[in-house]
């Protein structure tokens, strides 16, 4: 989606800020091979073997610097020492303003308190995120307390709060899905409004520009509200890619090469060699369609500023071109010779090395750990090699921040907002990479497909507004869901939908002059 508004930050792929790693022997092996080579290759980190070459993704070209005479010196090379994630964290947390609380109580409210400023925990990651947690608690002296509740109960609560003009939470930590629901409500604040924000700082991650809506930007995205455990993936088995002598798709990512057409390629030879499934899912069919749907970047919806968000995935030839595309792509990995694993079966099926590609979330990889099937992971495939990144799909239920347009400590809301995402960014993510590093992934070649997993993090406007509109998802993913299992056109869903779909948004658009 193009997000024109003004002041916003540039498009980019989320990324983490540093790529520091546990491996400290394996860096200083690279860093002497480097020094003495005169050169080093700015690609994907590989650890254990500083003699392979690396491309960057989407392409198939590797450039090799000229050798350089190394020059005899008495003294030592220099090296750089890594950086600490958590003072560089804290760094940028004392970069913002200052301000003394007391000691007061600032409430969030959240359907994930996993994600969302967790209390202590013994699992490294939580913890990590509990840390971050408690840097911003003693920069401003306060308590950070988080009301779990689910969604619902959510809005019940502060609905009722708002028409009594009583005080319900600080901040709102809500299910992206049910944004459109909580908007509808007429009880968010416009975040633009929130002061000590600023939305172009680099740990405001890019599903933020998906929650604006018209003039207004209904929630925000980031690093602490940001858990790769929500990503999807790709699982697949190496022992069955060696055995039958199928194409690396590591090599396939690597060079841009691994998309859909690709992923069904392979399914149905290691079917036809191995007689064993192809690929299956942790999903359902729903949940399957619309995450591949936007791993292959379709963009259901048009939001510039000073402008009502309409529906025009099929409005242009090269748009509709892709989204047909799509569709077909969809009902050949659901229903035409794909191998697929029979619905409900994958987990088991996979884990008994009975089949090769499973699509799940990060959150499986834990559970791998023991198991004696020889796994690895990839991003999920493009739609083509055009489509310039892997795209990893996030969960629906992944928490947004939302403020109550009525809250009474609204400089509170922005100044702990901002604060944490600080206070997490890049700190809880290598915590994170170097606790699946070093406890879970079994080959190198893994740690860059997670980097790449994470860097893809993706969500639209259409998932996170459908909840508050009737005919938004009929005119976007539900219309791409029963092209695929119904064999209804895309085309006629589209026009049965779109214009009531745009009559409801422009209807809600708040449009500034």
């Amino acid at each position: 989606m193009n997000i024109t508004q003004p002041g916003a930050r540039p498009t980019r792929v989320c990324t983490r800020r540093t790529m520091q790693r546990v491996y400290t022997r394996c860096i200083i092996l690279i860093l002497l091979v480097c020094f003495v080579s005169g050169s080093m290759s700015c690609g994907f980190i590989v650890f254990n073997d500083p003699t392979t070459e690396s491309t960057t993704p989407g392409t198939t070209e590797n450039t090799t610097a000229e050798s350089t005479t190394v020059t005899t010196t008495t003294a030592p090379p220099e090296t750089t020492e890594p950086v600490d994630p958590r003072e560089e964290a804290d760094k940028l947390l004392d970069s913002l303003a200052d301000r003394n609380l007391g000691g007061a109580g600032v409430i969030i409210a959240t359907t994930d308190d996993e994600t969302i400023c967790p209390l202590s925990s013994d699992d490294e990651v939580i913890a990590a995120r509990s840390v971050a947690t408690r840097a911003v608690e003693d920069k401003y002296n306060a308590l950070i307390i988080t009301d779990l509740v689910d969604s619902q109960s959510m809005l019940d609560a502060a609905l009722e709060a708002v028409a009594a003009d009583m005080y319900y939470a600080d901040l709102l930590a809500i299910p992206l899905s049910s944004l459109g629901s909580f908007m509808q409500a007429g009880i968010l604040m416009n975040m633009y409004s929130l002061p000590y924000t600023d939305y172009t700082k680099s740990y405001y991650l890019d599903v933020t520009d998906e929650a604006v809506f018209g003039g207004e930007l209904m929630a925000a995205y980031g690093a602490a509200s940001f858990n790769p455990e929500q990503l999807s993936c790709v699982y697949f088995n190496r022992d069955l890619i060696a055995e039958y002598s199928l194409d690396n798709p590591y090599d396939l990512v690597y060079s841009g090469d691994w998309t859909w057409e690709e992923l069904a390629r392979l399914s149905r030879e290691v079917n036809a060699a191995a007689g064993v499934y192809g690929h299956g899912t942790d999903y359902t069919t729903d949940e399957y369609i619309s995450g591949a749907a936007l791993s292959m970047g379709i963009d259901y919806i048009t939001n510039r500023a000073n402008q009502a968000p309409f529906v025009s995935y099929m409005a242009e030839d090269k748009l509709a071109n892709d989204a047909n595309g799509i569709v077909d792509i969809l009902y050949r990995m659901l229903y035409n010779n794909s191998a697929l694993a029979p619905e409900g079966d994958s987990s088991d099926l996979f884990t008994s090395g009975e089949l090769l590609f499973e699509f799940g979330s990060l959150e499986k990889m834990t559970s791998l750990t023991n198991r004696d099937v020889n796994w690895g992971i990839l991003p999920y495939p493009k739609y083509d090699e055009e489509q310039r990144h892997y795209l990893s799909p996030l969960s629906f239920d992944a928490p947004v921040f939302c403020a109550l347009a009525s809250t009474p400590n609204y400089e509170t809301s922005g100044l702990i907002l901002e604060a944490l995402n600080a206070s997490y960014y890049g700190y809880t993510n290598e915590i994170y990479l170097n606790e699946r590093i070093n406890y879970c992934l079994r080959d190198n070649d893994s740690i860059n497909m997670l980097e790449l997993i994470i860097e893809g993090a993706t969500s639209d406007f259409a998932h996170m507004f459908a909840s508050g509109f009737t005919n938004l998802a009929n005119a976007t993913y539900s219309a791409v869901k029963n092209a695929v299992t119904t064999r209804s056109t895309l085309t006629s869903l589209y026009q049965n939908w779109h214009t009531a779909a745009d009559n409801e948004l422009a209807a809600a658009a708040v449009i500034y002059e």
